[in-house]
């Protein structure tokens, strides 16, 4: 048996050591040093003949076998600023989700605002049936007499012109049939420019309906202001400007009042309630010639010569409602809140009820300001009509102040926009909301003014 050469041998693994370092220049690990510190020395290596020789992992190996996707090699510094990178990039996303969650809970619950609604120490909050309301007709004649018109119209009797029958059955589909019943009665005497504008009337009635049906689409749902401009504000334009055609002497406004906060002295001081808005307000437009013009001009200019002459200009200002500095000299009637269809998450009710608290906290601070007169300041029995979109349909319910209390009566269905018959009455229902506008509560405003002198 031949002598191994052991100097030969360990000169052959230096050479062997030193060609694998030029071919592969990655970090050596530092066994050695292990070893000697824990002791134990490092046995010879053998360089085997028949092994093949290690590549660079940047080299293209066409006879290597297949194996998993492993890390690319790169340097310890460059895994370590990788592994910093995602880690921060991690705790990011995470924090940001986590302060998502947080504003989510953080907002309020409709049940939580109901609870702090009933038990608010000041206009605390009572719901009711619509019933109880009806009921009490002596006391609300001409608003009991409005609901029970509305409610007359949901089975869409009388809804469509009866001077564009042939051209309605024409259009008729298997969703939305027509029948006879639904006609107005034909007038005696057809002027040429009546059937223009039902004509005209008619041809935005589809229009708001197919912008409603592509709102509505599942598939491509799209953003409340889209529904607020297409189809809501576009049916409120249309009901007001038919109601000013039988009642040009009282004309009414809508305005979008999203971004429109509350005065602060009619804030609550809860501060779950604290913050509330609505989306549109309908409101009385006198003319100043007009006698609620007049004295709605008299009225101010009074107060405003009251906190002259004692100095209080940080004294509250009297309002017609409890928007900040915005038409100070238009009473507000009806306040609108619009939700898309998202499976009724309950945010417009409790928001309309607060913002109807707020409204009678500024009336009875207007009313307040004519305590000199018979009147006693009080807005006990004043209503104040709120109105719900959830989607296609619309409701309306009604705010009374009672004592010290605000009750809410729920609720009328007016309508939807889903079919050019349900559009139409829904448009004969906001027409008769127009005319209440326009009628008991105008006649309200001026009465009480009348009153303060």
């Amino acid at each position: 048996m031949p002598l191994i050469d052991v100097k030969s041998l360990e000169t052959t693994i230096d050479t062997w050591l030193e060609r694998v370092e030029i071919v592969n220049p990655a970090p050596k690990r530092r066994t050695d040093d292990f070893r000697s510190s824990a002791g134990m020395a490092s046995p010879p290596r053998s360089l085997s003949p028949s092994k093949r020789q290690r590549v660079s992992c940047t080299d293209n190996d066409a006879a290597a076998t297949p194996r998993p996707t492993k890390i690319p090699c790169t340097s310890i510094h460059d895994d370590v600023s990788d592994i910093v990178s995602l880690s921060i990039s991690q705790i990011s996303g995470q924090s940001g989700q986590s302060a998502k969650r947080s504003g989510q809970s953080g907002r309020s619950s409709p049940v939580k605002k109901e609870a702090a609604m009933r038990q608010a120490s000041e206009l605390p909050l009572r719901r009711k049936p619509l019933d109880e309301l009806l009921e009490a007709e002596p006391q609300f004649p001409d608003l009991v007499q409005f609901i029970k018109r509305l409610a007359d119209l949901k089975d869409k009797e009388g809804i469509l012109p009866r001077v564009l029958e042939q051209h309605i059955r024409s259009r008729a589909t298997l969703s939305d049939p027509i029948r006879d019943w639904m006609f107005s009665p034909r007038p005696e005497e057809e002027p040429p420019e009546y059937q223009h504008h039902n004509l005209y009337v008619y041809e935005r009635v589809r229009r708001i309906c197919k912008a409603s049906q592509q709102c509505n689409d599942a598939a491509h749902p799209i953003h409340e202001v889209e529904w607020n401009d297409k189809v809501h504000a576009a049916l409120l334009e249309l009901a007001l400007d038919t109601a000013a055609i039988s009642n040009p002497t009282r004309l009414l406004v809508y305005h979008n009042i999203t971004n429109v906060r509350l005065a602060k002295e009619f804030q609550d001081r809860d501060l779950l309630l604290k913050e509330n808005r609505v989306d549109y307000g309908i409101f009385l437009a006198p003319d100043s010639d007009s006698e609620l013009g007049q004295r709605i001009a008299m009225h101010q200019r009074r107060q405003r010569d009251s906190a002259n002459a004692l100095e209080s200009h940080s004294q509250p200002q009297p309002q017609l409602h409890a928007l900040h500095a915005y038409e100070p000299d238009r009473p507000l009637a009806i306040s609108i809140e619009t939700k898309r269809n998202r499976g009724n998450d309950g945010q417009a009710p409790s928001q309309l009820a607060n913002w109807a608290r707020a409204h009678f906290r500024a009336i009875s601070e207007t009313l307040r300001a004519c305590r000199d007169s018979d009147h006693v300041g009080e807005s006990s029995g004043l209503v104040h009509p709120l109105i719900e979109l959830d989607g296609t349909a619309w409701h309306i319910s009604f705010a009374i102040r009672e004592g010290r209390h605000v009750t809410v009566y729920s609720s009328v269905r007016l309508g939807s926009t889903e079919t050019v018959t349900d559009c139409y009455a829904l448009l004969r229902c906001l027409e008769q909301v127009a005319w209440w506008c326009a009628n008991p509560h105008w006649n309200w405003w001026t009465k009480i003014l009348q009153r303060c002198g």
